[in-house]
């Protein structure tokens, strides 16, 4: 098994959406939920601060999530804090502890 992290492309974030919507998208139909995701990832602030990530193995993907990057600071000097979204997993690669 190699496992790698990775940014995912726009075709990959559209198979996801169709991955996720029997799940996340029970009151929408099919084109609804991806109309939805799609609007959701243009706007402003989701393209600069949201990224969607894959775990892989080969080509394979085992599950993936998204991050924010959010302007923050700790005293004088500002930086960035990350907050983790919309974890998933297939069904039937849940239990391994890739969502972890």
């Amino acid at each position: 098994m190699s496992l790698v992290l990775r940014a995912a492309t726009f075709a990959e974030k559209r198979a996801r959406d169709e991955v996720t919507w029997p799940e996340w998208g029970d009151r929408l139909t099919a084109p609804q939920y991806l109309e939805r995701e799609q609007a959701l990832r243009d706007h402003p602030w989701s393209r600069e601060a949201m990224t969607t990530w894959l775990l892989c193995d080969g080509a394979d993907v085992l599950g993936a999530c998204e991050t924010f990057r959010i302007d923050s600071s700790g005293g004088p000097q500002p930086g960035s804090s990350f907050a983790g979204a919309s974890v998933f997993t297939e069904a039937d690669k849940r239990g391994r502890g890739n969502a972890a």
